[in-house]
């Protein structure tokens, strides 16, 4: 499975080389197929490739709207890409991050209402420094985060998020309770304190 992550630093400062190796590094196992980035000073978002379907052999992201100042990641398979491509006019050979992108561009925030299949995807408006991040209604496409006032990180595996601060991300014990007792569904906790889950069908 592939896999995305990234960091944003809201408070414009660069972004630290180290701590994206370490992101890297952690998600080696799911890059079979190598690293793509975009880094730009405060901004550094990475695909993890893993080439499972025809259509991911020609992905390559990730993808920055030069007009709109739009920069996307995501995990995701479409199934009903076919549907998509026609609702938004777009040609078959697009990929679909490609399809996310036109369809974010669209309708917003309201493109998840129409995406069937297992997808997580983040987007950031560089404008307005805005991030929008979603996961499909099985979760089957994992997305986590750690935000403060001034930097958002993201991955979709929580121990490369972890691994960038060992004492502030330490074992959630609460987490290991509620998963023991309620299978871990009560909250966006995740075993990692300060690391939250995007839960089934949430953005």
């Amino acid at each position: 499975m592939s896999g995305i992550a990234g960091i944003i630093n809201f408070d414009d400062s660069p972004i630290d080389i180290n701590e994206l190796n370490i992101l890297k590094k952690n998600l080696n196992y799911r890059a079979q197929d190598g690293f793509q980035e975009y880094v730009e000073n405060d901004i550094a978002f990475i695909y993890a490739k893993l080439c499972v379907t025809e259509q991911c052999s020609k992905d390559f992201q990730p993808l920055v709207d030069e007009v709109k100042n739009i920069l996307i990641v995501s995990n995701s398979r479409l199934d009903n890409r076919n549907e998509l491509i026609k609702a938004l006019n777009l040609p078959e050979s697009k990929t679909d991050c490609e399809v996310l992108l036109a369809g974010y561009k669209k309708w917003g925030e309201k493109v998840v209402d129409y995406l069937i299949g297992p997808f997580s995807f983040v987007v950031f408006d560089k404008i307005n420094k805005y991030v929008f991040a979603a996961v499909d209604h099985f979760a089957q496409k994992p997305l986590y985060f750690s935000m403060s006032d001034n930097q958002f990180i993201f991955s979709s595996d929580p121990k490369a998020i972890s691994c960038l601060d060992l004492k502030t991300y330490k074992i959630n014990q609460d987490k290991v309770l509620d998963y023991l007792i309620f299978q871990g569904c009560v909250n966006n906790d995740s075993f990692y304190k300060k690391i939250l889950k995007i839960n089934k069908g949430q953005c």
